[in-house]
Parts: C-alpha cells; sequence; structure tokens
C-alpha cells in the first residue's frame, strides 16, 4: 500500500521528530471472524509524515484449532522492521513452537521457546540488513492459556466481561530501573530518557546501530544478544483463561500515549457493547485516541474473545440518547447566535458548544466509560459543520 503524507513538517523535540501539518486520517481496517473468533484492526498515519504501524495476525497457529496469535508494531525511524516482522513473525514462530503445540507442551515450555525464539529473529533481522527498528507487542491464545510477549511500548490488554482490566503488558522504557541498570552495564547512557540519547524504548527488534557489543576476533567474533543498550528479549507472561475473559486489546503508542490501560479496557468494553462484533470498535479506539491529541500513528486491534452476542440494548440506548443530547445543545446554541460571517465568529460558536457540553452533568453521566466527551469529538465536529454550512 502506498501513502500520501503532507510535505510540510514541524520540527520538534531533541532528535527533530517530524509531523506532517496536515493528518493523514485515511483508515487501514480489517476484521476477521472465525469459528468463536472475531477480531477487527484499524490504524491511521494522524500526524506522522510516514505510516509505520503494522498487525499480524494468525488464526488456528500451527493449523491448531484453539491457538491463535495477534501482534500489533509501531515502526521508528521507518517502517521496513515493523513490516518485516508483520510478515514474517507468525511463520518464524510456527517453525519453532510447531513441535511443542504438537506434542501438548505445557505454557512454560511455549513461553520459554518464544523467548529464545524472539532473539533468534531479531538475528534473521540483523542478517538481512535492515536498520530500523519495531516494539512488538503480541499474544498466543492457547486453549486453556494466553502467553503474552512484549518488547517495547506498544501494549496488550486482557478485559474481562465487566470491563474490568485483567491484565496489561508493561512498557520497556530506559528510565525502569532494570532496564536503566542493564543500559549502562552493557555501555549504553540514558539520556533525555533515551537510550544514548536517542531510542525512547530500552527493547525493540532492530536498532542494531544501539546493539555493538560482541566478542572474539573476525571471523569467530561473537555477537551477545543479551547483553546489549538496546535488547529484542520479550517479557513473557502466562495468564489461565477463564469465563468470565471477554476482550483482547492490543495497541500502539499512539493509543496508550492518551489513554491508560484502565481507561482503553472500559472504553472497548462499552463501544463493544453498543456495536458489537463490529468493526466500528476498533475505529472507535483509534478516533478517540486522534482526539484526545495523539500525535503518533495510531492502531488498535481488538479480539472478541466469546461466541456470543456483545451488543447490549441498555448501551445502544445509553448511546443513542447521548447523541440526542449533543444534537439538541448544539441546535440550541446556533438557533440563538448570529449566522457567522468570520472565522472567528465560528470559532467562538465552537467554543461555546465544547463549554456547554463540558458543563452538561447529564451528559457526563452517560458518556463512554474511560474516553469521555473526547469520543464524541468526530460527532460533534460532523454536526457543527453542518451547522455552519446551513446557516
Amino acid at each position: 500500500m502506498k501513502w500520501a503524507f503532507g510535505k510540510r513538517f514541524l520540527r520538534l523535540g531533541i532528535n527533530s521528530i517530524r509531523f506532517a501539518a496536515v493528518p493523514v486520517l485515511t483508515k487501514i481496517q480489517f476484521e476477521d471472524a472465525k469459528r468463536e473468533i472475531y477480531y477487527t484492526s484499524c490504524g491511521i498515519q494522524g500526524y506522522r509524515p510516514y505510516m509505520e504501524d503494522y498487525t499480524a495476525v494468525k488464526l488456528d497457529f500451527c493449523d491448531s484449532p484453539g491457538y491463535h496469535f495477534f501482534a500489533v508494531l509501531d515502526g521508528h525511524v521507518d517502517y521496513r522492521v515493523a513490516q518485516y516482522c508483520s510478515k514474517n513473525l507468525p511463520q518464524f514462530l510456527e517453525k519453532k513452537l510447531g513441535s511443542l503445540i504438537k506434542s501438548d507442551a505445557s505454557a512454560e515450555e511455549i513461553s520459554s521457546e518464544i523467548e529464545r525464539a524472539y532473539l533468534e529473529f531479531d538475528r534473521e533481522i540483523r542478517a538481512s540488513g535492515l536498520r530500523s527498528g519495531s516494539t512488538c507487542s503480541s499474544v498466543l491464545m492457547t486453549p486453556k492459556n494466553f502467553i503474552f510477549a512484549n518488547v517495547g511500548d506498544s501494549r496488550t490488554l486482557l478485559v474481562d466481561e465487566s470491563s474490568e482490566l485483567k491484565f496489561s503488558t508493561e512498557d520497556h522504557k530506559p528510565m525502569d530501573t532494570e532496564e536503566r541498570k542493564r543500559i549502562y552495564e552493557t555501555g549504553g547512557f540514558v539520556r533525555y530518557n533515551r537510550v544514548n540519547g536517542n531510542l525512547a524504548l530500552s527493547r525493540a527488534f532492530g536498532d542494531f546501530d544501539l546493539k555493538p557489543n560482541s566478542e572474539g576476533t573476525w571471523p569467530s567474533r561473537r555477537y551477545h544478544d543479551l547483553f546489549q543498550p538496546v535488547i529484542a528479549a520479550p517479557t513473557c507472561t502466562i495468564i489461565p483463561r477463564e469465563e468470565s475473559d471477554s476482550l483482547l486489546v492490543l495497541g500502539s503508542d499512539g493509543v496508550f500515549d492518551v489513554l491508560t490501560s484502565a481507561e482503553a479496557a472500559k472504553y472497548a468494553h462499552f463501544e463493544a457493547s453498543v456495536f458489537g462484533k463490529n468493526e466500528e470498535v476498533a475505529w472507535r479506539m483509534v478516533d478517540t485516541s486522534f482526539s484526545r491529541g495523539s500525535m503518533d500513528n495510531i492502531t488498535a486491534l481488538v479480539v472478541f474473545l466469546k461466541d456470543k452476542e456483545y451488543k447490549m440494548p441498555e448501551y445502544v440506548a445509553r448511546n443513542d440518547k447521548a447523541r440526542k443530547l449533543i444534537e439538541s445543545t448544539i441546535e440550541e446554541i446556533f438557533a440563538s447566535s448570529k449566522t457567522p460571517a468570520t472565522t472567528k465568529e465560528a470559532v467562538q460558536i465552537w467554543q461555546q458548544i465544547l463549554s456547554k457540553l463540558e458543563s452538561e452533568k447529564a451528559l457526563h453521566d452517560i458518556l463512554p466509560p474511560g474516553a469521555g466527551l473526547s469520543s464524541q469529538l468526530s460527532l460533534i465536529r460532523s454536526i457543527f459543520s453542518a451547522k455552519l454550512n446551513l446557516k
């Protein structure tokens, strides 16, 4: 897929991260249903000059019913390592895990093999000549367990049927005590909360400029997978599956820069209860993150774990009520305002609308938990634009 992006950039930040002057909001959306599993993903480029987020999905992993693999990858420097992981990581893991899965190995054995496989896969990336990097937050579903594997600051959540956050992967950041200790012990340093003043992550695929350590002399030089300022070793966690498990939510930091894990869990549960098994759920996660001010690429992947109807009449009614209240509030403000003759006057009406909605307690009591009014900004904007054109 080819990407269009603006040519004017604002240069911000210590390492001149580039932002497009106009956001690119074209959706990349996928969905699939396979027996008990339904998933939907959505991503937008946003204010970044390139799209560097990718997803990877493999249902019936290793041709084994009940095993499914999901991952979100967030590239940096460029998109190439994230794209490489998206295309090749699931198949690579199938080769490494196939015999274990076919022999009904324990979750602990599979988890240990995943840890070894990630390091070996990182060596394959090095051999390919790619030099950029990528996060990877993944989960392997088995009939009895979830095996989470996280590298970097993308994130995977497990949400139960009551909307509570049951589990969240932890980000790998240079300022974490253990990560910072390893960085200094392996010859790196932390400046501006970045490894060597450069990378805001302490673990990633690729980034081989930050993995320089080896021993011996040519031709017997030996590369160290783990004795590096940045490593590709995943943090793996095994969580037993339970009947109350409802959703998996995977996202790039474009989501979690503006939503906490608990907020994202409650919001995803609400939208799933409104729309059911529908691609709208992932889109709402992305759209709300953008409305909250996320300046990054934004990607969300939502997996529905239950073979049931998620849509609930009370949530649909609540959502409809909020929409009608927003529409009537905007209608009242336009009815009491003179036709705007300038952009300044139009902005004043816009600010009045937001101020009124912010102070409307009856509205806030029924807005989606975890997201609030920001989840309605696209709706507010569309109604405002339509009314403005009629004035």
